[in-house]
């Protein structure tokens, strides 16, 4: 195949190597391991760390994957990293036939600029509109805000150049609507076929399980999460709920706080960062109901996860969500509201008939998305670019 068929991801992602071991976030690992079954070589322009940090989860073993480092050794000003980039950009073009930009990232007008290669895509993997930040008269706010717009600036300028896409119909019609006609859904996801159980229905006994997975962080409606819990609990409702996910020490005290002021530690358990893999579906396949009421979102792995598990989910109609998901698969639930929150897990528990119809369906649905089904595409897509 040759020359012709090496693709060069470009991902705001850290790996780890170790000899000739490659360790990185599986939601970008998974999937780029997949994508090299159709490329002679996939080459990832990415941060490298010193020490192996939890989140590198995922052991790539394709030999045909390399990674090219675009963060200089030692404490360097931003001029200097940007020079240096800048030559690793324009030391590796030659060797690339397809560039390909996963997200908003600090260099990737950098990147697209520098990177001289035929093809270049981008693929967006969040919503614009729904993660545009408020401004308010504080410093931190105003450089986030500012960060924020220029990033749009910048995919303006990639997406006057470059074929644009992303994993949620909603999300390419933000796209068209704000830079381009002719952006595309390609979709993305990290779960295997052989990670499905068989479909089967539920029961919820009398301790309701809940799950949440992600990110712990106040824009994941875990403050309403906890709140929706001691609604259950006020109601007579006897419900458990593990969370999975990193939190900063600030926010656990916060979090720990609330637990406390609200009477429901003993119904939360935090188990922190668990890796993807069995361990990781086994909360799934364990739990009655998978919660997510995200105040802004791009199309989470977690509702597939979920999904294949035969798990029944919970989540707000945010960012890409509801451009693939609908009411027939899922519940959706207002954003920001602890109480319609209450009142949604209730009917999915009162209404065992409707949740078995919904998890029919999802289940069926996250078959079509599998990440052998999405590498494939994605692969056709970007050849024909």
């Amino acid at each position: 195949m040759g020359m012709n068929n090496k693709l060069l991801i470009h991902h705001h992602a850290s790996a780890f190597i170790n000899d000739n071991d490659i360790w990185i976030q599986s939601f970008i690992g998974a999937w780029v391991q997949e994508l090299s079954k159709f490329y002679d070589e996939v080459g990832l322009l990415i941060q490298t760390s010193a020490i192996k940090k939890i989140e590198q989860d995922y052991r790539i073993t394709a030999k045909n994957i390399r990674i090219h480092n675009i963060s200089p050794e030692g404490k360097c000003s931003r001029s200097n990293r940007n020079k240096y980039i800048k030559e690793v950009c324009k030391t590796i073009s030659s060797e690339y036939s397809i560039l390909l930009i996963r997200g908003l990232t600090p260099r990737q007008k950098l990147v697209f600029d520098y990177c001289n290669i035929e093809k270049k895509s981008y693929l967006l993997v969040g919503s614009l509109n729904d993660s545009k930040p408020s401004f308010r008269p504080n410093r931190i706010s105003a450089i986030t805000w500012f960060v924020y717009w220029v990033r749009r600036w910048e995919l303006k300028q990639i997406g006057a150049k470059a074929k644009l896409f992303a994993n949620s119909p909603t999300v390419v019609d933000e796209l068209n609507a704000t830079y381009t006609k002719n952006a595309s859904f390609l979709p993305t996801n990290t779960i295997r076929k052989t990670h499905f159980v068989p479909l089967s229905i539920k029961k919820i006994g009398k301790a309701v399980k809940l799950l949440f997975c992600g990110r712990v962080v106040k824009e994941k409606g875990i403050i309403e999460l906890i709140h929706a819990m001691h609604n259950l609990k006020m109601k007579g409702i006897n419900a458990r709920l593990d969370i999975i996910g990193n939190v900063s020490e600030l926010f656990n005290k916060e979090l720990s706080l609330l637990v406390e002021e609200l009477e429901v530690k003993k119904q939360i358990v935090f188990h922190g960062y668990v890796p993807f893999g069995n361990e990781l579906l086994d909360f799934y396949r364990k739990a009655d109901i998978n919660v997510l009421p995200t105040w802004h979102e791009g199309l989470p792995h977690s509702i597939w996860e979920a999904a294949s598990s035969c798990t029944p989910v919970i989540v707000t109609a945010v960012g890409g969500i509801p451009g693939v998901l609908n009411d027939k698969d899922v519940i959706f639930c207002k954003t920001k509201n602890a109480n319609d929150l209450t009142d949604k897990i209730i009917m999915c528990i009162n209404h065992p008939e409707d949740s078995a119809q919904r998890i029919k369906n999802l289940y069926n649905k996250a078959l079509n998305y599998t990440i052998e089904n999405c590498a494939e595409m994605m692969s056709e897509e970007l050849k024909r670019n």
